[in-house]
């Protein structure tokens, strides 16, 4: 890896804070703009996969895990999987398996939590 690139990929972090923070701020000033109804689940009534995605984004960005994990926990796993990636990057060996039997036991766990909350009452990002 070049030089250039590797510098770039140690300021990664930092650029995406800074990003992260613009984010932040434009989504106090609006929003109303931003939180848009889940239209599956004022049909349905049931909860998809996306629900409490935008609570959970934000209640990680202010430091509260609890809540951002009882919102919708697919962000906190998008977070470590970013993260690891990144040290993929740097240190230019693999860290994330690249096989589908992860990925799909990944999608499996999620898409079965998925459907309990619908049915458990404590697990709905309310």
């Amino acid at each position: 890896m070049t030089r250039c690139k590797k510098i770039l990929y140690i300021f990664l972090p930092l650029i995406f804070f800074i990003m992260l923070n613009i984010i932040g701020f434009l989504y106090i000033k609006f929003r109303k703009l931003f939180v848009l109804p889940c239209v599956i689940h004022m049909f349905t009534g049931y909860y998809c996969c996306g629900c409490g995605g935008t609570r959970s984004f934000f209640a990680l960005l202010n430091g509260n895990l609890t809540e951002s994990v009882k919102y919708n926990p697919i962000v906190i796993f998008g977070v470590i999987i970013l993260f690891l990636k990144w040290l993929e990057l740097l240190t230019d060996k693999k860290i994330i398996p690249e096989n589908r039997t992860f990925w799909y036991t990944v999608l499996g766990i999620f898409l079965l939590f998925y459907i309990i909350r619908n049915f458990v009452p404590a697990l709905a990002p309310v």
